[in-house]
This record gives C-alpha cells, structure tokens and sequence, in this order.
C-alpha cells in the first residue's frame, strides 16, 4: 500500500527470476521512491527528524521544500500516519543529496 491507495493486488508474470526482481523493485519503488532500476545512480538517505520540527523543513506554503527540492535536485518526502518508514527521506544523485542534507 503506498499512501492513501487502497490496497490492491498487482499480478506479476514472467519467468520467476524476472518476477522475484520485479517484485523487489516495486517494494523499493513504494518504499524509498527510486530503485537503480528506474533511476540509475540515485541514492537516498535517512534522517531522523521529530514530528514537530517539521514545519521547518515545509516552510510556509511549501517554501523550503520547494526550495531544497529545486536547488539541490532532490526529492523530500516527509513520513505519514501510513508511511512504512518513520525518517525523513532525501533521494537524488549523491552529490546532491549530500549537497541537500
């Protein structure tokens, strides 16, 4: 389940060493946002940071969000109610990321 979406079944066919990978890469995908799959070279990295100290990271009306994610050319993604991961996570290329954190 990724999000609000409900659940749902996701059939995968093909040889079975192609479905195991498949189904590697959809789980990476929901949880981390990238897999070298899909996005060669991106990385990603995980920083614990308390729930009330988010509205630092979002700035008002999105401002420093927007702000990191377009100076540094990454990606932010804030945990919720239903996020598998509890840290904030940056993903991009990793001089990028590094640049970002």
């Amino acid at each position: 389940q990724a999000g609000k979406a409900p659940n749902c079944r996701v059939g995968i066919a093909g040889a079975r060493e192609n479905c195991v990978a498949a189904k590697k890469a959809i789980l990476e995908l929901v949880k981390y946002h990238h897999t070298a799959i899909t996005h060669p070279g991106w990385t990603h990295e995980e920083k614990d940071v308390p729930q009330e100290f988010f509205h630092c990271i979002i700035g008002r009306g999105g401002s420093e969000v927007k702000h990191i994610r377009g100076n540094f050319q990454v990606e932010v993604h804030l945990p919720r109610e239903d996020s598998e991961l509890d840290t904030v996570l940056v993903v991009g290329k990793q001089s990028n990321v590094d640049r970002a954190l």
